[in-house]
């Protein structure tokens, strides 16, 4: 039985629609028909949220997954790692880099905008692009606030678990583990990764809205980690 498969199941056991079980967990019914079906995934805090409600552990959700991602002889390579803070530095970094590049580019053209409406004396040009300018500056200072508290809830987190990648089938299987309780499995094959993002020590894919980090320094020189990854 798939995960998603299990929360329609537990859903059900509660007694619960999905607009019921979407409202608990302070997210839309599209979004937890999307985890029924298989599209997407919840995220750890999503998880550690339908346990409650459920009244369940996280290892009733993956015990049929752990019970092969603990074997270490089914894949061809494996490895298991922490994260440093310097290591979450640089991935939150690399983030941000896209954002800011973004930003920057679209307050250029829009200055520019700006400036050639005042020197032709173009009111209604100013009076469009001047808030517009404004507007996005104010939001982009708000975002990255939000986008740095967050990092630093992120960081707590993410530095007191631990992290397995192993390969096999020429796919990449990820386990988080809590203590010794894992809370989270994915199976990807490189045609499913969305993104993927490089730096000289750390590689960082997307995959159903959620990101790994891959330490290079810790691979094998002929792992097949950097052949599925690309790098």
């Amino acid at each position: 039985m798939t995960v998603g498969e299990k929360i329609e199941q537990y859903r059900k056991d509660a007694k619960l629609s999905q607009e019921e079980l979407a409202s608990k967990l302070f997210v839309s019914r599209q979004t937890v028909s999307q985890w029924e079906n298989n599209q997407t995934s919840p995220t750890v805090d999503n998880f550690l949220r339908l346990c409650e409600v459920f009244g369940i552990s996280m290892n009733d959700f993956f015990e049929d997954q752990s019970s092969v991602c603990n074997k270490s002889c089914e894949y061809d390579e494996l490895y298991k790692w922490g994260y440093s803070e310097e290591d979450l530095n640089t991935f939150f970094r690399v983030i941000m880099e896209k954002d800011i590049s973004r930003f920057r580019t679209t307050v250029l053209l829009e200055s520019l905008l700006l400036i050639a409406a005042i020197c032709l004396k173009t009111w209604i040009g100013i009076a469009v692009v001047l808030p517009f300018l404004i507007s996005r500056i104010i939001s982009f200072v708000i975002n990255q606030n939000l986008f740095e508290k967050n990092c630093k809830k992120s960081k707590l987190a993410v530095m007191e678990r631990t992290y397995h990648f192993g390969v096999t089938n020429g796919a990449l299987c990820i386990s988080i583990f809590d203590a010794e309780e894992m809370i989270s499995f994915d199976k990807v094959y490189p045609i499913n990764i969305e993104r993927i993002w490089n730096t000289e020590k750390l590689c960082v894919f997307q995959y159903k809205q959620r990101r790994y980090i891959v330490k290079k320094y810790c691979l094998d020189d002929n792992s097949q980690i950097g052949d599925l990854l690309g790098f």
